[in-house]
């Protein structure tokens, strides 16, 4: 460790920070006072058990290099896993997140692994977009090993008094007929758009929604006045 503490070396590291994220590694380096690479290191948002503390955490990346840069607000990873309950799902060679620090920046999030037997296997990445403190875009995009390409994607949107979404997704699916024939699933095109909606009218009634429309001509729909007498 240097006079300054802006530069240190240490091996076998443990890290929590004070948003309960998690970093481990079997060496580190900090440099400037500001970068902080951690070598062949795990990450994780899942407190350890406390009873077998050695047990894998419901999700977890693991990488031959963490670089958590603090003034940037990122964190980067080179030859990462994404594991589920210690079950390697996905591989990337790099990717990058907001550090823990950071409430709202455009970047991905962390991949997910989804399994059906109609579906296949399917990794989804999804990527979130910062418009504004009050506005965002979510993107998910999945692939699926028997149904192709889905596509998912969520507007989000805050004011004073009150909030709405709107979601559509799509999907040309390869093989509907692994879907039985009497459901709704089993078609070549699958599309779907739905909104919902909550706003405060005064401090006793509310006025909310919750529609959704798909390609099969379904239209379900939910809306009301709220309110409570004193």
């Amino acid at each position: 460790v240097t006079d300054d503490f802006r530069d240190a070396f240490v091996r076998t590291l443990r890290v929590e920070t004070v948003d309960k994220v998690y970093f481990a590694a079997d060496s580190a380096e900090r440099k400037d006072g500001e970068v902080t690479t951690f070598n062949y290191g795990v990450y994780t948002a899942c407190e350890p058990c406390r009873e077998k503390p050695n047990k894998a955490p419901p999700w977890r990346v693991k990488s031959q290099k963490i670089i958590w840069n603090g003034k940037a607000k990122t964190v980067r990873f080179h030859n990462a896993r994404f594991e589920l309950f210690g079950l390697p799902i996905a591989w990337l060679p790099i990717f990058e997140i907001p550090d823990p620090t950071v409430k709202q920046k455009s970047g991905f999030l962390i991949p997910s692994y989804r399994h059906s037997s109609e579906l296949g296997h399917g990794v989804n990445v999804p990527y979130y977009l910062a418009f504004s403190p009050t506005a965002d875009l979510t993107l998910k995009p999945t692939w699926y090993s028997k149904q192709g390409f889905y596509g998912e994607a969520e507007w989000r949107q805050r004011f004073n008094n009150g909030w709405y979404s709107i979601t559509a997704a799509g999907i040309r699916q390869r093989s509907p007929e692994e879907f039985s024939a009497r459901s709704s699933d089993n078609k070549r095109s699958r599309l779907m758009v739905g909104s919902k909606g909550e706003f405060k009218i005064n401090p006793r009634w509310t006025f909310g929604w919750d529609v959704m429309a798909q390609s099969d001509k379904n239209f379900a729909y939910r809306y009301g006045v709220e309110g409570y007498d004193e």
